[in-house]
């Protein structure tokens, strides 16, 4: 079985030397390209955030000469 991951996290903060943000380069560099960008679409849905750069800094450009 499957530990629960926000307790397991807890663990790695708590016995490394680990920052929050040194653990999340960690994983992000353990992710194969397809992990990460699955994990990114699901971050951009839920925050409703556009995931593909070009379209979001068209869109802002745009915005800014109106």
């Amino acid at each position: 079985m499957i530990e629960n991951r926000h307790l397991r996290v807890d663990y790695l903060l708590e016995t490394t030397y680990f920052t929050e943000e040194k653990l999340l380069w960690e994983l992000v560099n353990a992710m194969s390209d397809q992990e990460f960008d699955s994990n990114y679409q699901y971050i951009c849905r839920m925050h409703d955030i556009e995931p593909d750069e070009d379209k979001f800094n068209a869109r802002m450009s745009l915005d800014m000469s109106q």
